[in-house]
């Protein structure tokens, strides 16, 4: 990301469906701005049923012509960002009011790479934010309907291809990273054409991309 530090930073939030998380998100980022620190938050709506509303500056919304999924709506972001380095949040997070800046910051510390950090849902249980390359196994074990407690236990998350080494506080290299929230080099990842846009292959849940498939190693990138 670069060999100074960054103090600016896209924000991308692919939106759909309910406005409400989307609004949270946006009132958290924008409570937590600093004037050090130029933050461009652009709302990529994937032409909802209910079109966003307008948002304050530095707040950007672009409505997309059609439902694309999350790869196209990040890709669309990537298109018109303008700082080095994007943040991509799913719109139904909930963020610190200094998660943007300590986050920016800490994730430059591994150079032009793919981030994440430790997420968790609203029971606080870790949602694996490193995962393994999918296979034909990991995803037909993910559809079966196994009990909820085989579902909760470290076989079943690493047979899905959820790398449980990624707990609270570890660093480590991954295959690819959980969409839901993730720092990436812009012109690189622009460079390879952005994330992949298949359905089947893009979610929040995980991202499937380019970059994950070597591509951004072979510029000196890594996630």
């Amino acid at each position: 990301m670069g060999e100074g530090l960054v103090n600016e930073v896209s924000i991308i939030i692919p939106h759909f469906g309910d406005p409400r998380p989307t609004l949270s998100l946006v009132d958290s980022i924008l409570a937590g701005k600093r004037e050090s620190t130029k933050v461009e938050v652009i709302v990529v709506d994937d032409h909802s049923p209910e079109p966003l509303p307008a948002l304050p500056k530095p707040c950007r919304v672009i409505r997309r012509p059609e439902n694309g999924g999350f790869g196209a709506a990040v890709n669309t972001g990537l298109k018109v960002a303008s700082c080095e380095v994007a943040l991509v949040l799913n719109s139904d997070l909930t963020i610190s009011r200094d998660f943007v800046r300590d986050f920016v910051h800490d994730a430059q510390r591994f150079g032009r790479a793919v981030v994440s950090p430790h997420v968790v849902n609203g029971q606080g249980r870790s949602q694996w934010a490193g995962r393994h390359r999918p296979t034909v196994r990991s995803q037909a074990v993910e559809w079966l309907a196994l009990p909820g407690p085989i579902r909760r236990t470290r076989w079943w998350h690493e047979v899905v291809g959820h790398d449980t080494r990624c707990t609270a506080g570890a660093i480590r290299p991954v295959d690819w990273v959980m969409g839901a929230c993730m720092a990436i080099p812009v012109e690189p990842v622009r460079k390879i054409g952005g994330w992949r846009e298949e359905r089947a292959l893009v979610s929040s849940d995980g991202t499937y991309s380019k970059a994950n498939e070597g591509v951004l190693r072979d510029e000196g990138e890594h996630s």
